[in-house]
């Protein structure tokens, strides 16, 4: 497939595109930060980064989404043919691991949701960059995650079934002893209720210590051992979940559960990231 395009890709190139299928809408300098490690802490305007993603964009592999403010940096996503490319030689991934879009799919607006999973995966693997005791082994973006037969509806607290669908699924692991971490992320907008966060608090903790454990063992193969992020775009909201958790785990008499929960914000991911690792 890739000799049908008209470019000849490199192997940076092909990371690129892997990473923007599985996690759309990665601006301009977090691309730069993973891929052009050199450029890490450059201006806006760095010349290799720029040249290159231009002619992945000229090859009609990647869309740049519309800018509401033109000083702000680029997102990209991939486009079906920058699918059909990356399934061409990326073997680990499937037609159903793959978001792309057409011009006509962008969204108008910033996409708050796209964005807060972009910011944590490259919070999370320049983090993991420079740790050489844990390993960002694998990360799982939410177009898989959201196919059916990829989430598990989980008995809640509560005795209801909830389809648990995370908006990405990160595995780490500690190089001394192999053993795995996941880690759930639920990037928050703002628009689920408090009633929607009990629910989801409910099904995680079910997966954890409930009725919902076995299928945690039978999807992930191994106990649950993992923690579930919240990354909020503000100090209340993030404070409001917090309360919300802590009143959910107290009523059913599990209040030490609650460092099961990291919460975020956007503002701090870059220091906060690190008590995943705790």
């Amino acid at each position: 497939m890739a000799g049908q395009i008209n470019i000849t890709l490199t192997p940076r190139d092909r990371r690129i595109l892997a990473t923007v299928a599985v996690v759309p809408f990665l601006s301009a300098l977090e691309i730069e930060a993973l891929f052009f490690p050199s450029g890490r802490h450059a201006e806006l305007y760095s010349s290799p980064r720029r040249r290159r993603l231009r002619k992945l964009v000229e090859a009609g592999l990647l869309l740049t989404s519309p800018r509401p403010d033109s000083r702000k940096p680029l997102l990209y996503a991939l486009t079906k043919t920058g699918r059909d490319v990356v399934l061409g030689y990326e073997s680990s991934l499937t037609v159903d691991d793959i978001a792309f879009f057409k011009k006509s799919d962008l969204p108008t607006a910033k996409p708050d949701h796209y964005r807060i999973v972009a910011e944590f995966y490259t919070a999370l693997r320049l983090a993991t960059e420079n740790l050489p005791e844990i390993n960002l082994q694998q990360y799982i973006g939410e177009k898989y995650l959201n196919t059916p037969g990829q989430y598990d509806q989980v008995p809640s607290l509560s005795g209801s079934k909830i389809p648990l669908v995370p908006d990405g699924l990160a595995v780490l692991q500690r190089s001394v002893d192999k053993k795995r971490r996941f880690i759930f992320l639920e990037a928050d907008t703002g628009t689920e209720t408090q009633r929607i966060i009990k629910r989801k608090i409910e099904a995680y903790t079910s997966y954890r210590i409930g009725t919902g454990k076995p299928l945690f063992r039978q999807r992930f193969g191994g106990e649950p051992a993992f923690r579930v992020v919240f990354v909020t775009r503000s100090e209340r909201r993030s404070k409001n979940m917090q309360h919300t958790t802590r009143d959910v785990l107290q009523r059913h008499g599990i209040p030490r559960h609650f460092d099961y929960f990291v919460f975020l914000t956007r503002q701090n991911l870059e220091k906060g990231i690190h008590k995943l690792f705790e």
